[in-house]
């Protein structure tokens, strides 16, 4: 069994988001056996998308 980590700041995956703003990987897929990703939105204020849940599988090859 292998522990899973939240990635450290410098190891993070950012991704672009609106207005300048960023999508930090924490916890990926990959570290969780394919059941879940955290990230943390750096936006400004009102620009994140609120709390929600994904409930159907999916996945983006883009």
């Amino acid at each position: 069994m292998t522990l899973s980590y939240l990635a450290q700041p410098e190891d993070q995956q950012k991704l672009e988001w609106l207005d300048g703003g960023t999508f930090s990987v924490l916890l990926d897929a990959e570290a969780t056996d394919g059941q879940l990703t955290v990230g943390r939105f750096d936006v400004a204020k009102g620009e994140a998308p609120p709390l929600h849940l994904h409930t159907v599988r999916t996945r983006c090859s883009c």
